[in-house]
């Protein structure tokens, strides 16, 4: 029997969606020392995204979750990208946007021409079906989604970080992560 193969390292990330979990995504990611490109439709959706994680670092300081300059050093590692970015690159892409299938779909048929071959699509989606996305791609088998248990931690993370008002609402999702468009629903 062979050995498994070793899983591709996650080296260069983007999130595409600057919302509230989108940002708390990309600062989750560059906290752990990963490069981030924040990706939205224009500048203002992004600077609003930027302004959401350097909040999120300047309150983590304040409380000694990490120093000021792991904070700076943080916010460093995410390039925001307003519009059209190149993600060839990237070893994992994370799509955070609205919950609109339609959107969505464009979005990864989009992302299935721009990254590499061995680069993990993945979804944040709660609310719609992952089969659906996944049927969006050229590699359906190979989608990784319902990427619930980051999600579940950034989700969580940031219900004790953020204000009262932008904090999510829930945190309701399963804790296991689905590798493959078939194993999830």
């Amino acid at each position: 029997m062979a050995p498994a193969p070793s899983p591709t390292a996650i080296a260069r990330t983007a999130v595409i969606g600057s919302g509230v979990m989108g940002a708390g995504i990309a600062q989750w990611l560059s906290s752990r020392q990963l490069p981030v490109i924040l990706k939205d439709l224009n500048a203002e959706q992004v600077a609003k995204g930027m302004a959401t994680i350097a909040k999120i670092y300047s309150d983590g300081a304040k409380r000694h979750a990490f120093t000021p300059q792991e904070a700076r050093a943080g916010l460093d590692r995410i390039s925001p990208a307003p519009g059209a970015a190149p993600l060839g690159h990237c070893d994992l892409v994370i799509e955070a946007a609205v919950e609109k299938l339609e959107l969505k779909k464009k979005i990864f048929q989009g992302l299935d021409e721009s990254v590499g071959e061995n680069a993990i699509l993945a979804t944040n989606t709660s609310a719609l079906p992952v089969s659906e996305l996944a049927a969006s791609t050229r590699h359906p088998n190979a989608f990784s989604a319902c990427i619930s248990s980051i999600r579940s931690t950034v989700c969580n993370w940031l219900r004790s970080s953020l204000p009262a008002r932008l904090r999510p609402k829930s945190c309701n999702a399963p804790s296991t992560l689905c590798v493959k468009s078939a194993n999830c629903r």
